[in-house]
């Protein structure tokens, strides 16, 4: 309530000049009527009452701009913060997956890697599902042969490779939007104090 009159007497103060045009007319028309001036008092006041309402309404109009403006930024970082806590959630999915590595055996290691390419498949949609710019997405799906190939390591050794880089690049990823977030809701509630 408070910040709401706070805002709205900032919009008086804002729309100063029609505030005390307002009041001057409204001035004017007094002295009008006290000398008897020929121009009738009641034009002058109705003018000063246009103008004074004038800045009350602008004023009520700034403050549900700045409302709406405010609820649209906490949408935002809610949304934002929803992303990075469903990124997050693959994440520790996929720690759990690099945890159980060691533990594979070969008969197992076919299936492991079906599960791995469909955890990799489901970040993937999640990335394009929530819009994700084309560079997060490549950060996480791209990675450059020189950073995991190793031609005398097993296909183990370069499979743990290739999830340690997905995992750490996904973490970045879900940083990147917590922190957006983070951003977003500090600079609205700044916004807001003044």
């Amino acid at each position: 309530m408070w910040i709401s009159l706070k805002v709205f007497a900032q919009g008086i103060v804002r729309h100063w000049y029609q505030s005390l045009g307002g009041t001057g007319m409204a001035v004017i028309a007094l002295i009008a009527d006290i000398r008897d001036w020929d121009l009738p008092p009641r034009i002058l006041m109705g003018l000063s009452a246009t103008l004074f309402m004038w800045a009350i309404v602008r004023a009520f109009h700034d403050l549900r701009v700045d409302r709406d403006t405010v609820q649209s930024a906490l949408s935002d970082s809610r949304n934002l913060q929803r992303i990075a806590d469903r990124l997050t959630q693959e994440y520790q999915a996929g720690v759990d997956y690099l945890d159980t590595l060691s533990a594979v055996s070969d008969k197992e290691w076919t299936k492991f890697n079906e599960q791995i390419a469909a955890w990799e498949k489901g970040v993937e949609s999640i990335l394009a599902e929530e819009h994700a710019s084309l560079q997060e997405i490549n950060h996480f799906k791209t990675i450059p042969m020189v950073e995991w190939y190793d031609e005398h390591g097993e296909s183990q050794d370069i499979m743990e490779r290739l999830l340690r880089i997905r995992i750490q690049r996904l973490a970045d990823i879900s940083t990147q939007y917590a922190t957006r977030a983070d951003e977003v809701r500090r600079h609205t509630m700044q916004r807001q104090a003044r």
